[in-house]
């Protein structure tokens, strides 16, 4: 569900809100550091998304969205 995509993708934003500065090999696309910053921040997203009740019955949307984003990330190294 695209309103949902939308919400899935502030609770990863805000993953990155509450991460620490990046490191410069953590902001070069296709990089292991980038990947490991980008699941972090879903993990992040998840943790947070889960104290919203109302949104249980949604997570499996949850996850084949993150599984989507997830499979985007390129590591060229």
């Amino acid at each position: 569900m695209v309103q949902l995509d939308i919400l899935w993708s502030i609770f990863h934003e805000y993953g990155h809100l509450i991460q620490r500065r990046p490191l410069d090999e953590e902001l070069k696309e296709g990089t292991m550091a980038k990947y490991l910053r980008e699941t972090d921040a879903w993990h992040k997203a998840e943790t947070k998304a889960s104290e919203f009740d109302i949104l249980n019955p949604h997570f499996d949307e949850f996850k084949r969205y993150r599984a989507a984003c997830q499979a985007s990330y390129r590591i060229d190294e």
